[in-house]
């Protein structure tokens, strides 16, 4: 449309009405020792209606609060704490890609249309991270671990399949491959090549790949038994939370009481997690490395620990929260692609939904972080780029404000600085086996991930992803 033509005029005056129409969904509130934190969706009308209750709540607590924000900008939640802390000097204060991960329905779509994605991301130092051989049937998943690893992955999400044998469903083709490889199983694969294993026990059993309530049979004692690097995880922060035993700390001690996992082997999955994650500083590392060794001969029970990963995201970055396996995936969080109270046969009709994203973990001071963030927000929505979603969240209290939305629990922080995961993230709703739109999403896929190769100049607004116009769900 030519600017400023009647056309023009008439959808600016709508979109106007209905962003004065639209009021908060949501706004909650919690004091804690150290701010006030809100959370809102809305629009601009809600932005408005946010900074208003904040400078009331200013006013009438002006000891007990600093400054707290929260905007909502492009269907997008931004949540922070303007307390200040003084950020180190050095390198951490500088951007850190730590992976590229690619999740969805397996089935529909194999790694191998992701190709030459895989060879860049790998190419540019970063880590593969894919979820693979987590599907219904066993000669899928063999195909697709086995396509992972060639690719170049580090760390595979899920893995059942890793263990199936020609009894079990492992595909003449794939057992081929393997053979020529020297091994039998992918599972002797990935501990040849010390591949890790990322094993949720709850997704496991709610997604039919197990019984739940069958733990001698779970893929993760059978993986370890095959001398695979393991890691549990959460799986699907926005799908596996909700207080009833689904965090990676209610995990531990499922396994433990269950016999599932032996004590030393709950504290060497625990080090894994640290050993292998590109999250944290080396002396972190060994310190919560050191804490999870000595706990395996301590005779303290595990509820001694300080609960860990309830947020699922960074709190492996806590010293109070060490506990927390899988840090590094944790700070790339797969969403809920079903409604809360959805029945989880309904899985499969997803089928037609993947996601790509890049996680850059930033440690920096809070006063810098919400122009940052409004500017790549402010940047993507110029591009046309629909972001799913770009999140900050602090520590702590705020899990029961964000528990029944999918938004990633993306930030936590010391007392000496802050460490932020900044998630780009779109999704594709895409009809099956339509190659055009799939290869139409790779692509955005690798214009994310060039984009995210070049995050000092994102931090300025520079975010560049070109998408055709129509594309857009």
């Amino acid at each position: 449309m030519v600017p400023g033509s009647p056309e023009q005029r008439a959808r600016a005056a709508l979109e106007e009405k209905r962003a004065a129409a639209i009021s908060i969904k949501s706004l909650d509130r919690a004091f804690t020792s150290g701010a006030l934190f809100h959370w809102a969706t809305g629009t601009k009308e809600a932005r408005h209606r946010v900074d208003r209750v904040i400078k009331e709540r200013e006013a009438a607590h002006a000891e007990q609060v600093k400054v707290a924000k929260a905007k909502h900008y492009a269907r997008t939640s931004f949540v922070w704490s303007s307390d200040k802390y003084p950020a180190d000097e050095g390198p951490w204060n500088q951007p850190l890609i730590s992976g590229y991960r690619i999740a969805g329905t397996e089935t529909e779509f194999k790694h191998e249309l992701f190709a030459k994605l895989c060879a860049d991301v790998i190419a540019s130092g970063l880590l593969l991270q894919p979820n693979a051989g987590g599907e219904w049937s066993a000669g899928e998943g063999c195909a697709n671990l086995l396509d992972a690893i060639e690719r170049g992955a580090s760390r595979i999400g899920h893995a059942i399949h890793a263990l199936a044998t020609p009894s079990t469903g492992l595909p003449d083709r794939v057992g081929a491959k393997l053979s020529l490889l020297g091994v039998a199983t992918v599972a002797e694969l990935m501990k040849k090549r010390k591949i890790v294993a990322e094993v949720c026990t709850i997704a496991n059993g709610m997604v039919h790949s197990i019984e739940a309530e069958r733990y001698g049979t779970s893929p993760l004692k059978l993986l370890l038994r095959a001398g695979v690097p393991v890691v549990l995880g959460s799986a699907n922060a926005g799908m596996w939370y909700g207080g009833d035993g689904t965090d990676v700390h209610e995990q531990l001690k499922l396994a433990l009481s269950s016999g599932l996992l032996k004590r030393t082997e709950a504290a060497e999955i625990m080090a894994r997690s640290f050993e292998i994650t590109r999250a944290l500083p080396p002396e972190m590392k060994q310190r919560f490395i050191n804490q999870a060794r000595m706990w395996a001969t301590s005779g303290e029970p595990l509820q001694a620990l300080p609960k860990a990963d309830m947020y699922g995201n960074l709190n492996g970055l806590l010293p109070h929260w060490w506990v927390c396996s899988q840090a590094e995936q944790q700070n790339v969080p797969c969403p809920s692609l079903i409604e809360e109270g959805a029945k989880w046969r309904d899985m499969r009709e997803f089928g037609g939904s993947y996601e790509q994203r890049c996680a850059i973990i930033r440690r920096a001071g809070h006063e810098a972080l919400p122009s940052q963030i409004l500017a790549v927000a402010a940047r993507c929505e110029q591009r046309n780029v629909r972001l799913i979603e770009l999140s900050i969240e602090p520590h702590g209290d705020l899990y029961n404000y964000f528990r029944m939305c999918s938004a990633g629990r993306s930030l936590a922080y010391e007392r000496h600085g802050v460490y932020v995961g900044f998630v780009v993230r779109f999704r594709r709703e895409v009809a099956e086996r339509e190659t055009g739109h799939i290869e139409g999403s790779v692509k955005r896929g690798y214009e994310l991930l060039k984009a995210a190769l070049s995050f000092n100049q994102l931090w300025s607004a520079s975010l560049d992803v070109e998408v055709n116009e129509g594309e857009d769900d």
